[in-house]
């Protein structure tokens, strides 16, 4: 779980992917198994595209997205 009073750049979230397109700005995990992502401020699960990008998985410390094939963490 992320602290609250840590700042995304520091607990390694603030991740670009590709050249800048979405930018990971949090992680939120469910133990039943329907985990979100934060993205761009906008709130994504497995299976939702977003700006192009697929939302193939989301663990606990990265998310697994893939465009035209290629994969993107």
């Amino acid at each position: 779980r992320r602290d609250p009073f840590v700042s995304p750049d520091q607990a390694g979230y603030g991740t670009q992917f590709g050249s800048g397109e979405l930018r990971l700005e949090g992680i939120i995990l469910d133990r039943q198994g329907s985990s979100y992502a934060i993205v761009n401020s906008q709130i994504v699960r497995e299976g939702d595209a977003l700006e192009g990008f697929l939302l193939k998985k989301v663990e606990h410390n990265r998310v697994l997205f893939e465009k035209d094939e290629e994969n993107f963490d």
